[in-house]
């Protein structure tokens, strides 16, 4: 049973005004400047997440030009330069970049590029729980409480700055297709099952892993109510192929850089305790999802879900339960005490032998599945209560009640007198507009190729200079964006090794071999800041100066008071 027109524009109206609520005031600043940062007090971004925000708005916004421009190299990032495949130095985020295409080819705008993106993620994810549960249950209003429950949580969208983490929308729109061609066998379904999938695949390595979680417990169970005679070969393989090569498009360059350097490991692990999900810990779920969901689990399957779905409660239920028992690594406790009772570290025992898994850090992040599954209960439970209503019009009254009910409990906004449980601090990303100009005057001098940035260090407030240390430069990153050229400005989860060859060699400036060696690494141009934070010291500017009119080595191109670039002579 598909939702009718009228309930799905009033559900996307639902949603809509909900993201008015949790992103309006970015949007009111300038969403061209602005983006929204994780933030306790929603005023104050500490230092590391005004790194990872301005980061992540970064690859969003370089893989949506990335996408139009030159698809086949999307792991060829800009930054790390002379790196390899630099994409792979943090998370890919190909699919929220795939998002943000139109718009980027639209507007040419990164950040705005990248508040749409952000504002379509959970849109995305709540309109997939609602068309699921409409088509499981015929009841609009325990689908649109369903999609706030699952897109607006504070598990969801509570951590804004890192939106991939916990992102398993794509996964449902994977079992909604899954469930129907397992049914019917039509190549619709199939085609927009294998498209989901590659989907999935292509954000980030957290959610696939929740994501595998639950198929190993919803497979059988489509396979145990559907069975296999519906299914055609051709479909099944056009399935299969593209998943397959989504995986390989997206995790083989992980592989050869893994292989290659060797240094993307962990040394630490982040986990969730299972205690977490106890009231007033991070992963409570609240009691507002809790009960619905309890509801789904307790009602009868009549009550819960239209006839001809089965009973999927049971599946969820240990899909949940795997995903959190994964991401509790080795602090599974489950009986506290001393010693507590621990179950036993399933994460560690599966990372011995799938590559690639010792280096995933926030391995907790897995526990995405378990709200993932409470959801899909808690609107397989509202449906059960509604229907146990006594007409058509009570349950019509109950259902719009229960949506504000869900919505005022998962917002809370503050102009009704509620309490929001997360807030987003507005935070200003944009370069300024004379650093802008600088690069543009290059381009129309005719200066291009790789950069190297001097100073490399973060902040002079941290010592003594250290030319080498390449540290953290999230401006100069987001600079490629509007540049479009690469740079040594180096920043991910993983360091290549080309990091610190670079480094050594900017250490020995301005020594004429070390921009020799600069330049036959492949740099074009050296790009120094004289003012502002880092800025380069003055014995090291004057040099630079004195070389440059020598003309031999380096040759002025373009200065500004902020920013003065050298030709490197090839």
């Amino acid at each position: 049973m598909k939702p009718g027109l009228r309930p799905t524009l009033l559900a996307t109206a639902v949603f809509v005004c909900a993201i008015a609520i949790l992103f309006g005031e970015v949007w009111l600043q300038d969403p061209r400047t602005t983006v929204p940062a994780t933030s306790r007090d929603g005023v104050s971004v500490s230092p590391n997440m005004k790194t990872d925000t301005t980061y992540v708005a970064w690859v969003i916004g370089r893989n949506a030009a990335a996408w139009l421009r030159s698809p086949h190299r999307i792991f060829q990032a800009e930054h790390c330069f002379p790196a390899d495949n630099a994409l792979t130095l943090s998370e890919p985020l190909l699919s929220m970049g795939l998002l943000g295409a139109p718009f980027r080819f639209l507007t040419h705008d990164p950040i705005l590029t990248y508040n749409i993106a952000l504002l379509l993620l959970p849109l995305l994810g709540a309109l997939g729980m609602f068309l699921l549960i409409s088509e499981w249950t015929g009841s609009p209003g325990a689908a649109i409480a369903a999609g706030l429950l699952y897109a607006f949580h504070e598990v969801q969208l509570g951590d804004i700055s890192h939106p991939f983490q916990r992102d398993l929308s794509w996964m449902i729109f994977v079992l909604f297709f899954a469930r129907r061609f397992f049914a019917d066998g039509r190549w619709r379904d199939a085609l927009g099952l294998a498209a989901c999938g590659a989907l999935q695949l292509g954000n980030s390595l957290y959610p696939v892993l929740s994501a595998t979680f639950l198929i190993v417990a919803l497979v059988p169970w489509l396979w145990i109510t559907y069975g296999l005679g519906q299914l055609r070969w051709k479909p099944v393989a056009m399935i299969l192929v593209t998943t397959l090569g989504a995986a390989v498009f997206v995790f083989a360059p992980y592989l050869e850089v893994q292989a290659a350097s060797g240094g993307m490991t962990r040394n630490e692990h982040y986990y969730s305790e299972l205690a977490a999900f106890l009231p007033g810990r991070k992963l409570f779920p609240g009691w507002v999802l809790l009960s619905l969901a309890c509801a789904g689990i307790a009602l009868p399957p009549r009550r819960s879900a239209r006839p001809g779905i089965g009973d999927p409660r049971g599946v969820l239920v240990l899909g949940g339960v795997l995903a959190a028992w994964v991401a509790s690594g080795p602090v599974a406790t489950l009986i506290p005490g001393d010693p507590p009772v621990r179950l036993p570290n399933l994460y560690g025992a599966i990372a011995e032998f799938i590559p690639g898994l010792r280096s995933v850090r926030a391995v907790g992040t897995i526990s995405a599945g378990a709200h993932w599954s409470l959801c899909i209960l808690a609107g397989l439970g509202a449906a059960g209560l509604l229907r146990g209503l006594p007409s058509v019009q009570a349950r019509r009254f109950a259902g719009a009640g229960l949506v504000l009910w869900v919505g005022v409990a998962t917002l809370g906004p503050d102009w009704i007198g509620g309490t929001p449980p997360y807030r987003f601090a507005p935070l200003a990303i944009r370069p300024d507009a004379s650093t802008l100009a600088f690069f543009e005057e290059l381009e129309r001098r005719g200066n291009s190729g790789p950069i190297l940035e001097v100073p490399t260090y973060a902040s002079v407030d941290r010592g003594p200079v250290q030319l080498g240390s390449l540290a953290f430069s999230p401006e100069r990153v987001l600079l490629t964006s509007f540049h479009g050229r690469r740079t040594s400005a180096c920043l991910g989860s993983y360091s290549p090794p080309e990091r610190l060859v670079v480094g050594k060699a900017a250490d020995r400036l301005p020594d004429p071999e070390a921009l020799r060696d600069l330049a036959r690494m492949g740099f074009t141009t050296l790009v120094v800041r004289h003012q502002g934070k880092p800025n380069a010291p003055v014995p090291l500017r004057r040099a630079l100066e004195g070389l440059s009119k020598k003309g031999d080595l380096l040759r002025l191109v373009y200065a500004t008071p902020e920013l003065r670039a050298y030709a490197i002579a090839p």
